[in-house]
């Protein structure tokens, strides 16, 4: 009788323990999930820079178009 405890224990602890290494094998797999939300993150961070650059950029060449045309004078007739 006592046997059969005994067993139903290692059984019971076996169980857990499989269940545990179970969790941590799919803790491992959902890994790839975290990798595409930082690659969304950079993906989203980069964006704004070039955004930025962009904006800035584009005010800097349009503001040495204007001078440069106010500096040519048209041809006298």
């Amino acid at each position: 009788m006592k046997m059969i405890r005994v067993t139903e224990t290692i059984t019971l602890h076996n169980r857990k323990v499989n269940n545990m290494l179970n969790v941590i094998r799919q803790f491992v797999k959902e890994e790839e999930g975290a990798s595409a939300a930082e690659y969304a993150l950079l993906l989203a961070l980069i964006s704004l820079f070039i955004v930025g650059a962009v904006t800035l950029l584009g005010n800097n060449i349009s503001t040495a178009i204007t001078a440069a045309a106010n500096v040519i004078v048209p041809p006298a007739s």
